[in-house]
């Protein structure tokens, strides 16, 4: 094969998941590598308080992260497998693309085929992060009945299914699985079941570091499929041999204090996952917009290439922050031919409500007030009404209308220079010190008069500093660069000294290079953060 040709092969790799047994035991002996895959980014041991992440005055609060509620992101969109299973990217520009890596722990890549491998572009967006990846196995109806009696006929071919699980997590290098039974299974087979469950998680824990699998609530220990919505002695079984469960959609605040009291005794509460339907089928609060009620593209790269997302900003917008929260209750819901008589004034609570179809809610506009907008929704709209802005708030927004190398950029807009940008929270060591580059804009600024700095620091103990030199990019573009003896960074943020408006391209974090190593004389650059 001519090297051409190996490129455009090379091109269209895809990711791909398996859709029977025969399909994924023939395939282990023949799966396709991919480019290199990163490893999962260390995270720190605790978690920032976000109740005052705006407020640039106040440090900011630790947890530790053991002892906090943890994020399980299901992606389940349009069956999976689109835009993204392109190995190299595509030429789409509005697929679907996640960034608020920060508050996430595990993210399952979901789809209804037998076994779901993530694809390549979503291990290292989320590995980047420091975020697990789950692949799904699931298995549905009648088939799926008939698979897990194929998988059942003994201890040998159990092992078997399992092992073929691992080996594509340690191949793809991607961190566990979800399981998914959505089918009834014979009651003399649960122990089989059982046994799959518990042989996958303690063999995959010693296989790869830091592994999990998390059951999801579905079949019982009858075998029946009823989804329990709660920990309970119907389900408990399965959560007992794994690493956690994801309770289906339609739970109750009763049963959600059932479920802790269940888990108490293990000390395993935050083994449990809530679902939240952001379609809103059953979920509290009726999903969508009020999902919160229950809690230039380039020459040389794709527009649309999971894989090559840098780490996100790790701190929103603090224009964007809610001022005045209306109170979001649960959506009315009266019979269509209540809607359509309104002479009839029988109440929907009266009446009796049959199939699903025959129901329609009855959407109330919610407004909420931020510091940039009134925020209008109606159902699934949404419409923004612009306010005029505090003249002391300094923010940030994506920028759309420019890039350094491909995507966009983010714009930072100061009006009051006192205070400075909160960007990153992010953990970063070097025995040797640190060194950060930052390239920017300041098309919207005056060049002349206004410098940037960088914010960095350790445990609140931020400092101020000045750029070391500067070089000059492609127009308009420039590159700062900023020298430290930090050994450690945890909190990353920018400062300009003028009003205006600055676009940064591209933050680098890395080791201090040798040629600046040896400059001590570093006292004239950095000073203490006042306010």
């Amino acid at each position: 094969m001519s090297s051409k040709a190996e490129n455009e092969t090379s091109r269209v790799l895809t990711s791909k998941p398996f859709k029977t047994l025969e399909e994924l035991y023939a395939g282990l002996s023949n799966l396709p590598p991919w480019p290199e895959i990163r490893d999962v980014r260390k995270s720190a041991d605790y978690v920032y308080s976000g109740k005052d992440i705006n407020d640039v005055t106040k440090l900011l609060v630790k947890w530790n992260r053991n002892k906090k509620p943890r994020t399980l992101v299901c992606h389940d969109m349009k069956g999976g497998y689109l835009d993204d299973r392109f190995i190299f990217g595509s030429d789409a520009h509005d697929s679907y693309v996640f960034y608020h890596w920060s508050g996430v722990d595990s993210f399952v890549y979901f789809s209804h085929y037998l076994v779901t491998i993530p694809p390549y572009g979503w291990i290292n967006a989320a590995h980047t992060h420091g975020v697990k990846v789950l692949g799904t196995v699931i298995t549905e109806w009648t088939d799926g009945e008939r698979i897990w009696k194929e998988i059942f006929r003994s201890e040998a071919e159990i092992k078997r299914f399992a092992d073929a699980l691992i080996t594509l997590a340690k191949f793809y290098k991607f961190d566990g699985w979800l399981i998914n039974v959505e089918n009834k299974i014979d009651e003399d087979d649960i122990d089989k079941l059982i046994f799959f469950v518990k042989y996958l998680t303690n063999t995959i824990h010693t296989a790869l570091e830091g592994s999990e699998v998390i059951w999801y609530d579905s079949v019982t220990v009858k075998g029946e499929l009823k989804w329990q919505n709660e920990l309970n002695d119907l389900n408990k079984c399965f959560f007992e041999v794994c690493d956690g469960i994801f309770l289906n959609y339609n739970w109750t605040d009763t049963g959600l204090a059932s479920s802790r009291n269940q888990a108490i005794a293990g000390n395993r509460v935050r083994d449990i996952y809530v679902g939240l339907d952001v379609w809103g089928r059953g979920c509290p609060g009726g999903g969508g917009f009020q999902s919160e009620y229950s809690a230039k593209y380039s020459e040389d790269k794709p527009f649309f290439n999971l894989s090559v997302q840098s780490p996100q900003v790790s701190t929103p917008s603090p224009h964007l922050e809610i001022l005045n929260q209306p109170e979001i209750t649960e959506p009315k819901v009266v019979t269509e031919s209540n809607l359509l008589n309104k002479n009839e004034t029988e109440s929907a609570s009266e009446q009796v409500l049959t199939t699903e179809s025959d129901l329609k809610k009855v959407v109330e506009d919610i407004v909420y007030d931020t510091k940039s907008s009134f925020v209008k929704v109606h159902g699934q709209s949404i419409a923004f009404t612009s306010t005029t802005l505090n003249s002391e708030l300094n923010y940030f927004k994506y920028c759309r209308s420019c890039s350094f190398n491909g995507g966009g950029c983010l714009e930072i807009i100061t009006s009051n220079p006192r205070l400075f940008h909160r960007l990153f929270l992010i953990q970063v060591t070097s025995s040797h010190g640190i060194q950060v580059s930052i390239v920017y804009s300041m098309e919207n600024c005056a060049q002349d008069q206004c410098e940037l700095m960088l914010v960095a620091g350790d445990d609140g103990n931020l400092k101020l500093i000045s750029k070391y030199q500067t070089e000059e990019l492609d127009y308009p573009w420039k590159k700062n660069l900023y020298i430290t003896n930090f050994e450690r960074i945890t909190e990353i943020g920018v400062a300009a000294s003028k009003e205006g408006r600055i676009t940064l391209g591209e933050i680098v974090v890395q080791d201090k290079q040798p040629g600046y190593r040896d400059n001590q004389d570093l006292g004239t650059l950095i000073s203490d953060v006042n306010y």
